[in-house]
Parts: C-alpha cells; sequence; structure tokens
C-alpha cells in the first residue's frame, strides 16, 4: 500500500462499479498453464460504459485464449474494442478474435513492429478484416522497443462517444 491507495486482490467473475464505469475480470493467473508461462499469466478485464464495451487480453497466449473461450460466457468475451493480446503478435488464436467481433482494435506495439520490419502477424489482421473491424488505432512507440498497454486518453476517449458514433 502506498499512500492510503487500497490494494484489491481480483478473481475472475469479479465485477465492479466504478462510477458509471463497471469493469470485470474474466480471467487471472492459472497456474496449471506452464507452457508461455508469462504472458499466459495475464488477467483478462472486460470495461462497460455508456453501452460500449472494451476487453483487455493483456499479453495473453494461445493457451490462455484457449482457456477464457472455454471458461467464459460468450456474452462476456463479445466487446466493440479489443486491446490485441501480446501487441497483435503471437498471442491469442484466431477463435478468440472472432469471439470478441470487435468493431475497434488498439495495438499496443512498438513502431518496428507495426511497420512489420520484424515480422508483424499479418494473420491476425486479416482475421480482424473478416470480422466487422472500422478501424485500427496504434498506440506505438517511436524511439523505444517498449510499450504500455496502459489506458491512454487515446484508450479511453470511447467512453465519451454516444453508443451510435465512432471515433
Amino acid at each position: 500500500k502506498q499512500r492510503g491507495i487500497k490494494e484489491i486482490v481480483v478473481n475472475a467473475g469479479d465485477k465492479y462499479d466504478l462510477g458509471e464505469m463497471s469493469v470485470r475480470v474474466l480471467r487471472i493467473h492459472d497456474d496449471s498453464i506452464t507452457a508461455n508461462r508469462i504472458n499466459n499469466s495475464s488477467a483478462v478485464y472486460r470495461f462497460e460504459i455508456n453501452g460500449k464495451s472494451l476487453l483487455f487480453l493483456g499479453d495473453l497466449g494461445i493457451e490462455g485464449g484457449r482457456q477464457l473461450l472455454a471458461t467464459v460466457d460468450p456474452a462476456l468475451i463479445k466487446s466493440d474494442y479489443v486491446q490485441m493480446a501480446h501487441h497483435g503478435q503471437d498471442g491469442v488464436e484466431r477463435a478468440v478474435y472472432e469471439a470478441i467481433r470487435p468493431q475497434f482494435a488498439f495495438w499496443c506495439t512498438p513502431s518496428w513492429l507495426w511497420d512489420n520490419k520484424k515480422g508483424r502477424d499479418i494473420r491476425i489482421l486479416r482475421v480482424l478484416e473478416q470480422t466487422v473491424i472500422t478501424d485500427y488505432f496504434v498506440i506505438a512507440s517511436a524511439t523505444s522497443s517498449r510499450t504500455s498497454c496502459s489506458p491512454s486518453p487515446l484508450v479511453m476517449n470511447f467512453t465519451a462517444l454516444p453508443a451510435s458514433s465512432t471515433p
């Protein structure tokens, strides 16, 4: 704890109402997944506000994505916006994005990866193009190979949109 900040240990299935926004914890770390252990330890959160939903996949890998599909109600996986797993590269499989069916995708990725200088996973782009994706938002760092998927003004701007608007 720092300066009176309350620490909350979350569990899959938890829901938190934060003013007009709600947050659901869809998945937490599972010790039974030993493949790609660090990335598959990612928690998955679904944010809802103003009739819109945003799914944060973190760095989730294939096994964590399979577990998400097997254990979570498909209605909670379906979301308007998605933060691409593992920077949109070598994360979850196609079936996860098909279940999400997002309109918008947020890529937290270094510029070199988005520009495909070292092999961005083009297969994922093709999957998204076959869904209802209308826009991609790239939150890229031009000067660093490290990126953060922490909520930024760009990511959180969707909260101000009326349900019928697009960014």
